[in-house]
């Protein structure tokens, strides 16, 4: 039990940058941990933020109707979905293939040991955005709905649950993933590509439904209704926590502790051969030599950092899933939208005005919260020589980081422009509001998160997940974007005026401009100094 603490300790001090504050003699390197970690507990805050702002939104609509217990639902459900995206991505680095795999397991420590740690720490993390997400939206049902103090003591045991089902079958699969892979030649791209197809058929599954009527009340109850068929846990939830139910919490708290138990089973057993499996490099025995073809500088960088970026999973889960939610919705609203989302529009017909702006701006937070140059510095690590020695311009390398993040989300932000607006008979006229708007928006955060990478970057990482889901970076721009994309909407409602959005799309293209030509400008100085 000592060696476990020991080993879960000094995960958590790597995790929240505590231990490169205590052991590095480099002033720069603990400025930057102090940095990570205050930017961690700010994104934190932020998410609380963010989960009571929300929480209210759905109070306000949900209350009246005697239907709040719809709302720790969505936040259940929100909080299983992230945990089970998230597991998917992260098993491989973070249980098996964690970059000092070798020098823990020369510790004089158990195999089992070092995993039941890995599991811990794997656990913790998805916890996280649990009470992150759960605590504030049951504080504000508290608000609303007055319960007894028993009600608070079974959310929180509740929520310490809530990670365990998705974190079972999302680590199972990426489990099954890698370990399927591992023998074949482009096994992280094709990881990548079936774990994206999985996640795709997921929510096209999520998001056929049935019709939905105009009115508000039959809504919210087809939510309530669509979630617990996707995800029957929710109901047990639900029903434990709004109305008390012991029968379904002790049912919730037995399968969830049954399937984690079964998972972690699994790990312990299987930890040295999976992570042999995993981490073995395979050779082909056969050499044909091919057609050498010859390229462009520009060209030639892109394709390299267009692989670099889909060859690893979590990197392109953690920036592409965006895109991918908004074509399963370019589906969805292509199919259905004149008959079932139109009905609800026309019910809203005085603030026509705003359908393009809230449609674009939903998108544009869609698309903006997590661009893939946030760490596409970072993620260079021991190759960075590389990239410092060739003989290639400063600019075309960051010109390729950019254009890598815009090949998948443009072109999709650009069809959901097309397709939205015509599907629900907005007229031409919103197709050119929402580019408007949209195309400003994405160009300017991408080029943001690589400014903001460069000046913050890290390469002493161990595996992808410390710089793609907890970088600094990362964390930084999602903060920026969460405020640059909601502000200009709640100042357009406030005041009432529909041109505040347009008007912060041009700072926006203004600013990205100038922010490009200094990057351009100051490409060979910023290339040196990384």
């Amino acid at each position: 039990m000592r060696k476990l603490i020991l080993l879960l300790k000094l995960q958590l001090s790597s995790l929240f940058g505590l231990s490169v504050i205590r052991s590095t003699k480099s002033a720069e390197q603990r400025k930057q941990a102090k940095r990570a970690r205050t930017l961690s507990l700010v994104t934190v805050v932020a998410c609380v933020v963010m989960s009571c702002f929300y929480s209210t939104i759905m109070a306000k609509a949900f209350g009246p109707l005697g239907l709040m217990n719809v709302l720790l639902m969505v936040m259940m459900m929100g909080a299983s979905v992230i945990a089970l995206i998230s597991s998917i991505a992260r098993v491989k680095s973070v249980l098996f293939g964690f970059g000092d795999y070798d020098l823990m397991m020369s510790l004089p420590v158990k195999p089992s040991t070092v995993a039941i740690s890995r599991l811990i720490a794997f656990y913790m993390l998805d916890l996280l955005f649990a009470v992150a997400l759960l605590i504030p939206a049951g504080v504000v049902y508290g608000t609303y709905m007055h319960p007894s103090a028993s009600f608070y003591v079974i959310l929180l045991v509740m929520t310490l649950f809530v990670p365990l089902i998705p974190l079972a079958i999302g680590g199972a699969l990426g489990t099954l993933f890698g370990a399927a892979f591992a023998k074949f030649k482009f096994k992280n791209v094709l990881s990548t590509i079936v774990q994206s197809l999985f996640l795709v058929g997921i929510m096209a599954l999520s998001f056929a439904s049935s019709s939905i009527e105009a009115n508000i009340g039959s809504f919210a109850e087809a939510i309530s209704d669509k979630i617990s068929s996707i995800y029957p846990p929710v109901t047990l939830f639900s029903r434990a926590v709004c109305d008390g139910d012991a029968g379904s919490m002790l049912l919730f708290v037995g399968i969830s502790a049954a399937l984690a138990a079964l998972f972690c089973l699994m790990v312990v057993l299987g930890f040295k051969k999976l992570s042999t499996i995993m981490k073995a490099v395979y050779r082909n025995g056969k050499f044909r030599f091919k057609k050498q073809q010859g390229r462009s500088a520009r060209v030639a960088l892109y394709i390299n950092e267009f692989r670099r970026y889909t060859s690893c999973t979590i990197y392109f889960l953690n920036t592409a899933f965006s895109a991918i939610i908004v074509l399963l919705a370019i589906g969805y609203i292509a199919i259905f939208g004149n008959s079932q989302v139109r009905p609800l529009l026309l019910a809203f017909t005085d603030y026509s005005q705003y359908y393009a702006p809230v449609l674009a701006t939903v998108l544009a937070w869609l698309f903006c919260i997590s661009p893939s140059t946030t760490a596409c510095i970072s993620i260079e690590g021991k190759r960075l020589w590389l990239a410092k020695l060739l003989p290639i311009k400063a600019n075309d390398w960051f010109s390729g980081k950019i254009l890598v993040a815009l090949t998948f989300v443009l072109p999709v932000a650009i069809v959901a422009s097309v397709v939205f607006p015509i599907a629900l008979g907005l007229g031409a006229l919103a197709i050119i509001e929402m580019l408007a708007i949209l195309v400003p928006y994405i160009y300017f955060f991408t080029v943001l998160g690589l400014w903001i990478n460069i000046k913050n970057h890290r390469f002493d990482w161990k595996n992808e997940q410390e710089i793609v889901k907890q970088g600094s970076p990362v964390l930084i721009l999602m903060l920026c974007s969460m405020a640059g994309t909601i502000l200009p909407m709640v100042l357009t409602f406030a005041l009432g005026q529909w041109w505040v959005c347009y008007a912060a799309s041009a700072v926006y293209l203004v600013t990205s401009i100038a922010l490009r030509q200094r990057l351009a400008r100051d490409a060979e100085i910023l290339k040196q100094k990384i």
